[in-house]
Formats: C-alpha cells, sequence, structure tokens
C-alpha cells in the first residue's frame, strides 16, 4: 500500500516545512518535513525540491514497516495512512503493534498513549495522535460485494485461523465474514 493524498496531508500539518535545520524542542536536527538523522547539521539547508525528495525516501520506508503488518491485520487506507503517520513521528509501528500481537481493535487505545516526551505530556503529540486514531476510525473507503467475497473465500480457506486469531486478522470486517459464514454454513446444514 502507499500513502495517499490525505495521508500526507497530516503528516505534513504536524511536521511542518523547513529548508533550515532546527532543533524540535527535545535535541533533535531536523530539517523539511520531520527528517531528522544522522545526516542532518547544524546549518545545513534544503531547497524546496530536496525538502520533497527526501519526504519521498522517508515516507516509502515508514510505508515499508507499515506494510508488513497489512497482510496480517487486513488494514484500509485510512488505517494505512494512520499509521504511516506514527511511524513517521515515532520510528516504527513495532511496538505499537507488539510485532503483530496486538488486536486491531485495541490498536486505538494504545496508539493515544504515546504522547509523551521527557516524562511529560506534549500538548502536540496529543493533538497528533487524535488526529491518527480519528483517521484510523475513519471507516474504509467503500468496499464492493467482491471484497467480502473474497475475504469469506479466504477465510473458508483457513487464512485467518480461528477465534481470536480470524477476528484480530479481519478486524471491522470481522462481524459480517463470519455472519455471512455461520448463515451459509446452516444453509447447507438443513439443505444438504
Amino acid at each position: 500500500m502507499k500513502v495517499n493524498k490525505e495521508g500526507r496531508d497530516l503528516i505534513v500539518e504536524f511536521e511542518g516545512f523547513r529548508n533550515n535545520a532546527y532543533d524540535d524542542g527535545f535535541g533533535n536536527l531536523t530539517i523539511g518535513i520531520g527528517h531528522c538523522g544522522r545526516d542532518v547539521y547544524k546549518g545545513m539547508y534544503l531547497t524546496d525540491e530536496e525538502v520533497y525528495d527526501l519526504f519521498e525516501k522517508d515516507i516509502a520506508r515508514f510505508e515499508d514497516n507499515v506494510n508488513r503488518y497489512v497482510e496480517h491485520y487486513n488494514f484500509n487506507q485510512h488505517e494505512f495512512n494512520s499509521l504511516v503517520s506514527f511511524a513517521f513521528n515515532i520510528g516504527n509501528v513495532d511496538e505499537l503493534l507488539r510485532c503483530g500481537d496486538l488486536a486491531k481493535k485495541d490498536i486505538c487505545d494504545r496508539m493515544l498513549l504515546y504522547c509523551h516526551a521527557n516524562g511529560e505530556v506534549v500538548e502536540g503529540l496529543k493533538r497528533r495522535r487524535e488526529a491518527e486514531v480519528a483517521l484510523f476510525k475513519k471507516g474504509d473507503i467503500k468496499k464492493d460485494i467482491s471484497y467480502y467475497f473474497d475475504l469469506i473465500a479466504n477465510t473458508l480457506s483457513g487464512k485467518y485461523g480461528n477465534g481470536v486469531e480470524r477476528e484480530k486478522q479481519l478486524g471491522a470486517d470481522y462481524e459480517i465474514v463470519q455472519e455471512s459464514i455461520n448463515t451459509l454454513y446452516d444453509y447447507l446444514k438443513k439443505n444438504i
């Protein structure tokens, strides 16, 4: 998956755009759109084009991090955008998602905990986490019936496991898929 305009706008809104290197207030030299690292130094200057080139490289790195979990969690575009924004700010989603062990329904609650720096709540981080959670919960872009047929077929083939594992992997789609499978099972049981 790739971050769309909505996700990029969210990141830029909170990271800002700076051509000159600056201290982010926590001792991290930062430049461009939230870029920090060993390659940033005092007095560094980037053209607008260089800022956007660096942003593309940074986005790709965080998309890769979140993409490791897409199939496991079946993230929709809004959820993906939200998590890439989170990773862009924190560095990755591995701890947030407990490397895939966290239930999808618990991601937002856990995300809200990441608003501290130096042991104190930072209002800007709190606002960012709230915006990311709102985007995560926004709901999926309209899905057609073939989307659910694919989920049901994959569930029946065992791709998503059983019980809690299935619920975790299907997330918001779990109830629709499970109810469809149960209805099909009852129908076949009565008629075969």
